[in-house]
């Protein structure tokens, strides 16, 4: 099985809140890797930001999923800053949303980013 380095990596995790999307931002952020954090729930958002802040000295962005146009625009923005992972804690939610904003032609290439890690 390979073994994957996520110190200095870049994650978007989405549901990042609670659940499944909390246990992998605070994961990935104790394996080095710099989280933005997008959910629903500002306040669990802010908290959880702080924590991983105190406890990691690791990048931390945040962002609420007020509409969906904030939740593809963060999975873009991660695209576009050299995101290693997206992880999208919510159901699919983040694939779905991007599914629905994107021309068709473009869906291989960003699933292929959005679904694995890069070679290296």
């Amino acid at each position: 099985m390979k073994s994957y380095h996520y110190q200095g990596k870049l994650a978007v995790v989405t549901g990042a809140s609670s659940g499944i999307g909390e246990a992998y931002a605070r994961e990935l952020a104790a394996r080095g890797c710099h989280v933005i954090l997008v959910a629903r729930s500002k306040e669990k958002l802010e908290a959880l930001a702080g924590e991983i802040k105190r406890k990691h000295e690791e990048m931390v962005a945040r962002n609420t999923l007020s509409t969906p146009e904030n939740v593809v625009g963060a999975g873009f923005r991660g695209i576009d800053k050299g995101s290693s992972y997206i992880i999208d804690g919510r159901n699919n939610y983040m694939a779905a949303l991007m599914i629905r904003f994107l021309p068709r032609r473009r869906l291989a290439l960003i699933n292929e980013r959005v679904s694995r890690p890069k070679a290296h």
